[in-house]
């Protein structure tokens, strides 16, 4: 799965997730911009799971500041070496 695809994953999810059109890029925080809220991060973290088969805690979320969606992706990659 290359970057562009793992973004389109990415981005599905969290529309599907928010039910309406954001305009989304790599550089976009989902957490500081508050586009997701708690409980809508916890569901973004298991369709990632679901989606990608990598289980995240809220530590790695965190330590890995995986809520910028380019660093997602980065992390994604890595996994799935």
């Amino acid at each position: 799965m290359n970057r562009n695809e793992i973004f389109e994953d990415l981005k599905s999810i969290i529309l599907n997730i928010k039910e309406e059109e954001l305009e989304l890029s790599e550089n976009t925080a989902l957490i500081e911009s508050n586009i997701l809220d708690s409980l809508e991060l916890i569901n973004y973290l298991t369709q990632i799971d679901e989606k990608f088969g990598i289980n995240i805690s809220f530590d790695e979320l965190v330590e890995h500041k995986l809520g910028l969606i380019k660093n997602m992706i980065d992390y994604i990659i890595s996994k799935n070496q």
